[in-house]
């Protein structure tokens, strides 16, 4: 059973929610540095059982992840993730230099694999940037089509209407001579 995401104050800023997974302290504090003065809402946590948690108060956009931590690994935390939070996209950030991890990672559903250190916080910044016009584009993809879904139920009600005037005298209700 999927987790009910906390609903944003629609008058309130739509600021996009970051939420940084990692183990080491200084790491997570670095990317949620460069986050923020981008203009990101960045939450660090140190463990898969913390993300966790916060996911449950609050509604992130997009997960930084580190594949190994204590306790929940971020494998787990991303299977997690994908079970019950499927539209928060996740970025894997971690010192695996592995392809098979990577792999496996993409698998399970991580919008991208980040090798750290990461030599330039522009390499997660862009990275981080592509996701979120990514995430804005679902959800504008799925405000079309619920606006295309209330307009072609309209169209239906309209043409069933013409339908029944084709048919019937509007007037009087009985078969019209058409």
């Amino acid at each position: 059973m999927a987790k009910k995401k906390k609903k944003r104050d629609p008058g309130g800023e739509q600021r996009s929610r970051i939420l940084v997974v990692d183990d080491e302290l200084p790491v997570g504090k670095s990317i949620a540095g460069a986050l923020e003065t981008e203009g990101y809402q960045v939450d660090a946590v140190q463990s898969g059982e913390e993300a966790v948690k916060h996911m449950t108060e609050a509604e992130y956009d997009l997960l930084l992840v580190d594949l190994m931590m204590p306790g929940m690994s971020g494998m787990e935390l991303l299977q997690y993730i994908k079970e019950e939070f499927p539209d928060i996209e996740t970025v894997i950030v971690t010192a695996i230099d592995d392809v098979s991890s990577a792999v496996q990672a993409m698998k399970f559903g991580a919008y991208d694999y980040l090798v750290k250190p990461a030599e330039s916080p522009l390499l997660v910044l862009g990275t981080v940037r592509r996701a979120m016009r990514r995430i804005d584009l679902l959800k504008e993809n799925e405000r079309l089509i619920h606006q295309l879904q209330g307009k072609t139920k309209a169209l239906e009600q309209a043409n069933t209407m013409l339908k029944d005037f084709a048919i019937n005298d509007g007037l009087t209700g009985l078969y019209n001579r058409r």
